[in-house]
């Protein structure tokens, strides 16, 4: 019972939109995000415990040529061909297959979604 629960936080960032510090107290923190550095800047910066975890992952792999490609077709207003790069594009990207099931108590997303497809929108 001493054991505190795992909290995995997707995509952590700089961690400025969640208290981790308090959070720390009451769980061990999974920090996930692309950006390694900074999350363990985040580690640092909030004195967080020693077992907190910095975790590097890649959620959504689109270029800057990709994008522009997508508002290229969108211009061109081709609903069905928009409709196939956007399936061509997520057919390349990585799955994971993490287990989180067994990795982590809870899973907490603030805000990623709304990240990663915002050059979309």
């Amino acid at each position: 019972m001493d054991k505190k629960p795992v909290l995995a936080i997707w995509g952590a960032g700089g961690c400025n939109d969640i208290d981790v510090e308090k959070l720390s107290k009451y769980f061990k923190l999974v920090l996930i995000d692309h950006q390694l550095d900074v999350v363990t800047e985040v580690i640092k910066r909030f004195n967080l415990p020693s077992d907190t975890v910095a975790m590097d992952m890649k959620f959504w792999d689109v270029s800057d040529d990709e994008y522009r490609m997508f508002e290229a077709l969108l211009s061109d207003g081709k609903p069905e061909e928009i409709k196939d790069y956007l399936g061509e594009i997520s057919s390349k990207m990585p799955v994971y297959n993490l287990g989180v099931e067994e990795l982590f108590d809870y899973s907490v997303v603030i805000g990623l979604a709304s990240q990663l497809n915002v050059r979309f929108m």
